[in-house]
């Protein structure tokens, strides 16, 4: 799945970086730390708060409320989430099958003569299973 920075989760969700910050630490939003100490929220689980909340949020009464983001907007942010996900699940899947053809030649190269069942076969009756 794909990670977003905060800024990045901020721009999608139509949600400030410090309310998104506060959702993290009353737990609503689950996030992870990268390898350089920064935070980031899995892209389905944004997905998931923003609609959620903005199904339950109303705006606060007055002249200085700020304006919830329109359906069209948090729907246009799930849209955006979801085709980037579906890129990367494609691209992953992708690699896995260039992963699969690689170990299958490099397999065919250690032992022409044997299937891989055939393979697979002889370790487990080597090892008494």
């Amino acid at each position: 799945m794909a990670e977003l920075s905060i800024s990045e989760a901020s721009r999608l969700s139509g949600k400030s970086t410090q309310t998104l910050y506060r959702w993290i630490g009353s737990g609503r939003v689950s996030a992870t730390i990268d390898q350089e100490g920064h935070k980031r929220i899995e892209s389905s689980e944004l997905a998931r708060v923003v609609a959620l909340r903005h199904l339950t949020e109303k705006p606060a009464p007055g002249p200085t409320a700020r304006a919830a983001p329109s359906d069209s907007e948090t729907l246009k942010a799930q849209i955006e989430t979801l085709e980037r996900l579906l890129q990367e699940k494609d691209a992953r899947i992708e690699e896995l099958r260039a992963d699969k053809r690689e170990l299958q030649a490099r397999l065919e190269h250690i032992q022409p003569s044997k299937s891989a069942g055939g393979l697979i076969s002889s370790w487990l009756s080597a090892r008494g299973l």
